[in-house]
């Protein structure tokens, strides 16, 4: 697994002028009109996105790291040319403000927040701690200072985007939902709430967004709020709103309940605290001082949580409400505080090994994995051994996520264990596999070529087929294109969710493709990022291709896996030296680019000039290979792409599992079982004297078959067990719709 890059988002926008705030006492009046007051032309015609900063729980008099906060959000509002910021409440510790004249205003706020490009509108909630003080002196506040924006306990504010597209913010006064508090204040309960339902039905708005000082949803110590789940999320859901806003907790969280709505807490600008998370948590935080930055496009919200040094700690985005169409539609696949994409993979000794890579939203806890052997009693579990992985952040298309890789050793040989990864609160499910043995005993594989294509509708069959098949195959051999376009995170996300838990039960040994290859900004094609963060494999291989390139010793079987895609000829040097000094008694290599192609127009020389001598030399059983979309299997090519030699030499396959199909081409003499138009599978079971391999179809029939049998000091004999009856499945594809 490598160490990624962590790159900061920097979001420019250009000065907009701002819309006037609505006090409640106009709001009546204004709630329709108030949609189509746009700023001038000429201050935003140009401008696609609108920048502000999100602070909440902050007045402490510049101590609990308020300072440290405030300084880094003049870094970052100067970075984004953030318009405004929001705070959600809490604003003065512990006892909110006496009067406009009371200290704390210059203590907490006006000599704290002093960076130049702070100096632009504060929109401001009320919290609990606020009515412990003169909830009436913020309010007045506003006629004082040029920043301070609270006309009323709650109000609206519409801003532009550009000149079609403008988002509303409704400020509550979450406090005044407790009728307690309401009847202190001599205002009755409902009518906040009356007032919600009628300002979002007059909206026209494409972005509605609110805001209040108490969660929702949380995973911090407060737990949900059943009371404005209640009152509040209904109107929310009715409206479609797609954003709620809260503080209050002292963390930073990001919750996505079933619904139309996004819930995010920003409460960490001075004196953080503990975290948690729930069913809910896409991100949690804690006890980390940090503040919430977000930029409003015409379509979409970023949004990034940033701490006082300036790390981003989680971003995510979303299409605005009336674009997206749910993940399951759009195609994306978030992460959450639950591990998925878990993968079973070997960095080590198979006999006393295993490596297993999994995906989390960007959150506080580190990954750990627990292992145990596995017994019919639940009990097992109190033998678990807990390891620590190591966490890094894959920058993807779609957004951030976290990638873990754990490596459990010293385990003992042919022995069922099951493990489970988390944080050590949210865990995955308890998975088993067994370990190799330190003996050549019979086992079976999978073989898979191609994936690439439709990957959750149509590749799936094929993985799940061969697990029908052979539920019982040790490993999965992937030779390369897993997916089309490699630095593309929805299609990983397709594939993963294709394999599902078979691909945390049976290790993989994956090659990379040329579609795992992508060009740089400087034209170099390189391996995409994805593969090292979802893969943990054997750095056995040559200097600069770690991962790519590695070999794993099986129960009398040496895997070498290559890279077809670069440095041919420094690899060849390595696979000399591999085979030179292999013990076992079989020998598989798997790679992408075929020795000898199966379809039209395509011919790779350069991996048959120097690769095959050194099959030839080292007597290769078998060589497994994908990139030509059809099938195709022979014995060596003794004299260049027109002699066979049937009694010797190594077999060579080329096979694919997904939907995309190429059509036959006419160097067909080497092969002895052909197809196209066909998606297949490998079943390979190994004993000591004979190697059985067969392929079948996605319908579950058997396509080919051959033994190879060792003879004593003789080539491999090969035996052809072809289903009777079955011709070839000459069909070439239908051109592309």
């Amino acid at each position: 697994m490598a160490t990624l890059t962590h790159v900061r988002l920097a979001a420019g926008v250009a000065l907009l002028n701002l819309l006037p705030t609505i006090p409640l006492a106009a709001q009546a009046a204004q709630a329709h009109a108030d949609d189509h007051v746009h700023a001038p032309a000429h201050a935003h015609a140009a401008e696609r996105s609108l920048s502000f900063l999100v602070v909440g729980d902050w007045g402490f008099r510049g101590e609990n790291a308020q300072r440290a906060i405030a300084r880094r959000m003049g870094i970052v509002a100067q970075e984004t040319d953030s318009r405004f910021v929001i705070s959600t409440g809490d604003n003065f510790y512990y006892d909110g403000v006496q009067s406009v004249d009371d200290t704390h205003w210059q203590e907490s706020f006006e000599r704290i927040y002093t960076a130049k490009s702070l100096q632009r509108p504060w929109y401001v909630t009320l919290g609990n701690h606020d009515y412990n003080g003169n909830v009436r002196a913020q309010i007045d506040y506003t006629k004082r200072s040029e920043r301070w924006k609270l006309p009323d306990r709650y109000y609206t504010v519409v801003q532009p985007i550009d000149d079609t597209t403008s988002v509303r913010f409704l400020f509550l006064d979450t406090q005044l939902l407790d009728s307690a508090t309401a009847a202190i204040a001599g205002v009755e309960r409902k009518r906040q709430l009356v007032w919600l339902d009628s300002t979002l039905s007059a909206s026209t708005s494409q972005w509605d967004i609110v805001v209040g000082h108490h969660p929702m949803y949380t995973g911090s110590r407060a737990g949900n709020s059943p009371r404005l789940i209640g009152d509040l999320r209904p109107i929310l859901e009715k409206h479609g709103v797609q954003v709620y806003i809260a503080g209050h907790d002292h963390d930073m969280q990001h919750l996505r309940p079933p619904g139309t709505t996004d819930y995010f807490v920003s409460g960490a600008a001075a004196k953080p605290r503990e975290s948690g998370t729930t069913a809910h948590t896409l991100f949690a935080i804690g006890n980390v001082p940090g503040i919430m930055a977000v930029a409003l496009t015409p379509r979409q919200m970023q949004v990034r949580f940033v701490d006082s040094t300036g790390k981003a700690l989680y971003r995510t985005s979303f299409e605005r409400k009336d674009l997206r169409r749910g993940a399951a539609v759009d195609g994306r696949f978030p992460p959450s505080a639950r591990p998925d994409r878990v993968m079973a993979t070997w960095k080590g000794d198979p006999t006393t090994s295993l490596a297993v890579t999994w995906r989390t939203a960007i959150g506080a806890r580190n990954g750990v994995a627990q292992i145990a052997p596995a017994t019919a009693s639940p009990r097992f579990v109190a033998d678990a051994k807990t390891i620590s992985a190591t966490s890094e952040i894959l920058e993807a298309d779609d957004g951030p996520a976290q990638h873990h890789s754990a490596a459990f050793t010293d385990l003992k040989p042919s022995t069922l264990y099951a493990y489970r990864v988390g944080d050590g609160e949210i865990w995955s499910e308890w998975y088993q596999l067994r370990t190799a043995s330190t003996a050549p005993e019979p086992f079976s594989f999978i073989y898979l070529g191609d994936a690439q294509n439709d990957l959750l509708s149509l590749w799936s069959r094929a993985l799940r087929g061969a697990f029908t098949e052979a539920p019982k195959a040790r490993f999965i051999l992937h030779a390369g294109d897993l997916v089309n376009r490699g630095t593309r995170d929805r299609e990983w996300g397709e594939w993963f969710a294709a394999g599902g838990w078979i691909q945390a039960m049976m290790p993989s040994i994956p090659v990379p493709g040329n579609h795992e290859y992508e060009p740089g900004t400087d034209s170099v094609r390189r391996l995409t990022k994805h593969w090292r963060a979802q893969f943990t494999l054997p750095e056995n291989g040559p200097p600069g291709l770690e991962e790519s390139v590695y070999y794993t010793d099986y129960q009398g079987v040496r895997i070498v896996a290559l890279n077809s895609n670069e440095r041919l000829a420094e690899q060849a040097k390595w696979l000399d030296a591999v085979l030179a000094k292999n013990p076992n008694r079989w020998t598989v290599v798997t790679f992408h680019h075929p020795v000898f192609s199966t379809a039209a127009r395509r011919d790779n020389p350069e991996v048959r000039r120097l690769w095959k001598p050194l099959f030839d030399r080292y007597n290769v059983d078998l060589v497994l290979q994908g990139h030509d979309h059809t099938y195709g299997r022979g014995r060596n090519m003794g004299s260049g792409l027109t002699v066979k030699d049937r009694e010797q030499g190594t077999v060579y396959a080329v096979s694919v599992s997904g939907p995309k199909m190429y059509a036959l081409g006419d160097s067909t003499e080497w092969m002895d079982r052909r197809a196209e138009d066909t998606q297949l599978y490998q079943i390979v079971h190994v004993a000591t004297d004979t190697l059985r391999y067969e392929a079948r179809t996605v319908a579950g029939e058997l396509y080919d078959a051959f033994d190879l049998v060792k003879r004593a000091g003789k080539t491999n004999e090969l035996l052809e067990r072809l289903p009777a009856g079955l011709p070839e499945r000459r069909h070439p594809p239908a051109p592309p719709r």
